[in-house]
């Protein structure tokens, strides 16, 4: 979730299967088409879950954190922005992504809403089958 491409591929490579695998260098190059979709995925990964922490974030930084050409993280970026799952634009001069705000619709609150006001229903209603059942909460021997 955080990103760490690195411990994921060193984990991937370092399995004995990698020797197994029939052909001449065809393991090597599994690892290396591996660790290079591993790059992408932790980039769009780390992208999704902290785009609302920054207010910009800078291309060359993205390079060097994931160790990747400046045109492919150019191009899964943009790829992200088209598709809407990050809402940013380039700022070209400065070689910049920056990030918008976006306040969830009158619709999402609403279903926020709803959703709370469910989880409330459930757990109440666990509680009376609970005090019916005689469990009291207590699960498999659980508690005093």
């Amino acid at each position: 979730m955080k990103g760490d491409w690195k411990k994921c591929s060193e984990v991937l490579n370092s399995l004995q299967v990698w020797d197994l695998v029939a052909g001449e260098n065809a393991g090597e190059e599994i690892k290396t088409m591996l660790t290079e979709k591993i790059k992408q995925t932790g980039l769009r990964t780390y992208l999704l879950a902290f785009s609302s922490q920054y207010d910009s974030l800078s291309h060359d930084q993205l390079c060097e954190m994931f160790e990747m050409g400046k045109n492919e993280i150019h191009s899964l970026v943009s790829k992200m922005m088209i598709n809407r799952d990050l809402i940013a634009s380039w700022d070209q001069p400065t070689g910049t992504i920056v990030m918008r705000k976006v306040e969830p619709s009158a619709l999402q609150v609403l279903a926020l809403q709803y959703a709370e006001k469910a989880a409330s229903l459930v757990d109440a209603n666990e509680c009376l089958l609970d005090a019916k059942t005689g469990n009291f909460g207590f699960k498999d021997g659980e508690g005093w």
